[in-house]
């Protein structure tokens, strides 16, 4: 995604991609983040799992929602 700021075009990631670094840094604040995240938000489930399987984080994916219901 890009976005206008201060007269500058940048590139900001998108949620989906900041779910997908949240699984991968595994830091208990992280997936205490995530959690508060996903009871805000929902994430397009298919663009998740596309770079969940492409990072190869479906696995931590399916560990998080396992234990914390069917996020």
């Amino acid at each position: 995604n890009e976005v206008a700021y201060g007269g500058l075009r940048t590139k900001v990631l998108g949620l989906e991609h900041l779910i997908a670094i949240m699984l991968q840094t595994a830091r208990t604040t992280d997936r205490e983040r995530l959690a508060s995240v996903l009871e805000h938000v929902t994430p397009d489930r298919e663009r998740l799992e596309a770079i969940l399987a492409r990072h190869g984080l479906m696995g931590r994916w399916e560990d998080f929602k396992g234990g914390h219901g069917s996020a």
